[in-house]
């Protein structure tokens, strides 16, 4: 797990960070690297004032810290949804029921595991937005299929602009 700042989500502060933005995957599989490759390249575009962004990795269990620390999370992940790859969702975890699935790891919990948790242990933000492509091919690879590769830029737009409404509206 990295933040992309090179310091810890707010660090230091007593008061929740506004927007942290968390990219979650495996890089080594392909388009579940999906996430990682996000963040990488919001960083890239330039990180809006009062906005964090990190890199969530496998490392379900370290996410619960951040999380309780801001007041929004936009989490980008490989979703399937049933769509087509290349496929973009936008859902609130509060819209989400998410079924309760016996833990077989507790060092590679999945999104839904980790929010099902951060619930119970009251680690969850005010606010929790996921943005998820539909992978196309989860297997051993580190670049992205071609087909979410085209959809990168757009998905980062997407979750930048929502990052500066999210801070305009405060």
């Amino acid at each position: 797990m990295n933040n992309l700042s090179g310091k810890k989500p707010n660090e230091g502060a007593k008061e929740k960070v506004p927007i942290l933005i968390v990219g979650i995957g495996n890089l080594l599989l392909k388009d579940d690297g999906f996430g990682i490759h996000a963040v990488r390249r919001i960083y890239e575009l330039g990180v809006p004032e009062g906005v964090e962004v990190m890199d969530g990795g496998t490392s379900g269990l370290d996410l619960l810290t951040p999380f309780s620390r801001a007041k929004k999370v936009i989490v980008i992940d490989a979703v399937k949804g049933g769509g087509e790859p290349a496929t973009v969702y936008r859902f609130s975890t509060d819209d989400v029921v998410f079924e309760r699935m016996p833990v077989t790891s507790m060092h590679q919990l999945n999104l839904h595991e980790v929010i099902a948790l951060a619930r119970q242990t009251g680690n969850m933000p005010d606010e929790m937005i996921v943005y998820g492509i539909e992978p196309k091919a989860i297997e051993l690879d580190l670049e992205l299929s071609p087909e979410l590769a085209a959809k990168l830029d757009k998905v980062c737009e997407l979750v930048i602009q929502e990052a500066k409404q999210s801070i305009e509206n405060g």
